[in-house]
């Protein structure tokens, strides 16, 4: 939604800039001019209370949700971190853009995925955060400060003489394998409960006779 917003409201300045400048050019004045700028100021104001309501709108139908289903709301704290988490992920694929080595980069946009994909799970159900904790705060973090460091050693030319290369690809085998590791982890308790609820359907379909 802010992104739509943010589109909105450069176009709204663009089209202002060139009906200024035609009316610069071809009479008006300075009452002019800035009766136009003033309907631009108007409509800034305008784009962003829209953008803010519909913003606040889909965090409070989140939380409403999110209590009909019985789940945990996240708390500010919880809220926060996962923000900076998902900009980390965002900042990751934006270095991939920039990596030169096209395996580097697709192993690393797969980590990607699976990170995007253990991110939801967290912000579905606020419990599962606390099997993530090290994941948020050391592991993200410091896969973004590694892949923006390769980024500059490949940018001078030199990675190849240092044996970089290998390493790297060596390390994003390592961390796909134990992101997906953790993604397992958060639903671990989910797959235990659905387990449990098979067995207890199980058991009652036999004492009501509907299955031998």
């Amino acid at each position: 939604m802010n992104k739509n917003g943010g589109g909105s409201s450069s176009g709204v300045l663009a089209v202002i800039a060139v009906i200024a400048l035609l009316v610069g050019l071809f009479g008006g004045g300075l009452s002019a001019v800035l009766s136009v700028l003033g309907i631009a100021l108007g409509a800034i104001v305008l784009i962003t209370a829209g953008v803010m309501f519909f913003a606040f709108k889909g965090s409070a139908e989140d939380a409403d949700n999110a209590a009909k289903n019985g789940r945990p709301i996240l708390d500010a704290e919880e809220a926060q971190a996962l923000a900076t988490a998902r900009r980390q992920v965002t900042e990751i694929r934006m270095l991939n853009t920039r990596i030169d080595n096209l395996e580097i980069r697709r192993r690393s946009n797969e980590v990607c995925d699976i990170m995007d994909k253990l991110l939801h799970a967290m912000r579905e159900d606020a419990k599962k955060i606390g099997d993530g904790q090290m994941f948020l705060q050391y592991y993200l973090p410091t896969q973004k400060e590694i892949l923006m460091k390769y980024e500059q050693i490949e940018e001078s030319g030199i990675e190849a003489k240092l044996g970089l290369e290998e390493r790297v690809l060596n390390h994003l085998a390592d961390i796909k394998k134990a992101t997906e590791k953790q993604l397992g982890n958060v639903f671990e308790g989910d797959v235990f409960d659905v387990d449990a609820e098979i067995e207890m359907m199980k058991e009652s379909m036999k004492q009501d006779g509907l299955m031998g």
